[in-house]
C-alpha cells in the first residue's frame, strides 16, 4: 500500500483500496500502484481521474461499479507471547481480555469490530487505536498486543513467526467489496482481469 488510510496518493491510473478491511483484495492489486485512502476520498479521486479504479465497500449510487465480493474472514493478528498459536479460532469474548490494537473510529474496521462486540454485550480492550497497518503490526510484533486485520495483510510476518493470525470465530459486519470507476473510460486490461 502506497499511503496510510488518511491519505489518498495522486497516482494517474493507480489503484486504490478504502481501509484495512480491504486489504484482502490486495494481492490482486500486486501488479499495479495502489493507494489507500478513505472512501469518499477515493470517491472524489476516481471522478477527477487521479484515479482509474479503486476497491471500497461502499459507493455514491452514480459512480459505475463492479461487485467483487465480500471480505475475507478476519483474524486475530498477536504476539506470539499472546499463546494465540495453533488455535483453531478465538471469540470475540476472548479478546476483551487482550490489549488490542484497533484502527480508528472513523474506519469501517473499527465500527464494525465494536458493533460485533457491543451486539454480544461485551467491551473490548482497546489499547490504541492505529492508523497505520504497517505500525499496527511492528507493535504486535514487538509487544503483547494484538488486532484484527485479514490473514493475508501479515503473511511473510505470520511465515517467519513475527506474529500469529488466528481466525476470528465471529462474523463482524459482512461487506460486499465494488470496484469503482469512471463509466466514461474503457477499462484497461489490468483492471478488466480484477
Amino acid at each position: 500500500i502506497a499511503k496510510d488510510a488518511g491519505e489518498v496518493a495522486r497516482i494517474p491510473a493507480a489503484c486504490a483500496i478504502a481501509d484495512a478491511a480491504l486489504l484482502s483484495v490486495a494481492p490482486l492489486l500486486e501488479r499495479t500502484p495502489t493507494a489507500a485512502g478513505f472512501a469518499r476520498a477515493l470517491d472524489d479521486e476516481v471522478r477527477s481521474g487521479a484515479l482509474n479504479l479503486a476497491v471500497v465497500s461502499r459507493a455514491q449510487p452514480e459512480i459505475a461499479r463492479i461487485h467483487l465480493g465480500p471480505n475475507e474472514v478476519l483474524a486475530v493478528v498477536a504476539n506470539p507471547a499472546l499463546g494465540l498459536a495453533g488455535r483453531q479460532s478465538i471469540g470475540l469474548d476472548e479478546l476483551c481480555d487482550m490489549p488490542l490494537l484497533l484502527a480508528p473510529q472513523h474506519l469501517s474496521m473499527h465500527r464494525a469490530i465494536v458493533t460485533a462486540a457491543r451486539e454480544r454485550g461485551l467491551r473490548l480492550n482497546v489499547a490504541m487505536e492505529v492508523g497505520s497497518i504497517p505500525l499496527a503490526v511492528a507493535m504486535a510484533r514487538r509487544a503483547p498486543f494484538c488486532t484484527i486485520l485479514p490473514a493475508s495483510a501479515v503473511g511473510r510476518h505470520v511465515a517467519t513467526a513475527d506474529v500469529t493470525a488466528t481466525p476470528l470465530a465471529e462474523s463482524v459486519g459482512p461487506r460486499s467489496l465494488m470496484a469503482i470507476f469512471l463509466s466514461e473510460r474503457s477499462l484497461s486490461p489490468l483492471e478488466r482481469d480484477l
